[in-house]
Formats: C-alpha cells, sequence, structure tokens
C-alpha cells in the first residue's frame, strides 16, 4: 500500500481463515464448521463467505468479542527466528 509515494506496513490482516478464528476462541476445527453453519463463530461474529468455499473472520469481530488488539497477539505468539 502506498500513501504519498512512501509503503505503509500493513500490521495485520482485515479478515483471518475461519479455523484460524475458531482457534482464537477455543474451539476444535469440527466445532468451528459447525457453529459457522449457524452464520457466526460464537455471538457477535459473523462468518463472512467467500466465493463458494472460503470462509473467513472479520478481525475488528475477533478484537471486538475477545478485547484483546490482534496485532499484539499475532506478535506474541509468532515464532522467534
Amino acid at each position: 500500500m502506498r500513501q504519498n509515494n512512501r509503503m505503509i506496513p500493513i500490521t495485520k490482516p482485515a479478515v483471518v481463515p475461519l479455523v484460524y478464528a475458531g482457534e482464537l476462541f477455543g474451539l476444535s476445527r469440527a466445532a468451528t464448521y459447525a457453529a459457522a453453519e449457524t452464520g457466526e463463530i460464537t455471538p457477535g461474529v459473523p462468518v463472512i463467505r467467500v466465493g463458494q468455499r472460503k470462509l473467513v473472520v472479520a478481525t475488528s469481530a475477533i478484537e471486538a468479542a475477545l478485547d484483546i488488539d490482534l496485532a499484539d497477539y499475532l506478535d506474541r505468539t509468532r515464532p522467534a527466528s
């Protein structure tokens, strides 16, 4: 992304894959897909269908439900290089 001819770092994605979102809520893969059938992974956190098969969850909804900053969480859980 460019603004005034400078690169702006993107610190967190706008959406995350459904299975990753389920892990953040402590759900198994099967429980995550079962919850997604209702349209919400947990109350207030909607599942978004992209195309025919891809399911994602908005980062902002996860942050609001868990009261975390996902960028900080990703930095803490990223393996050391």
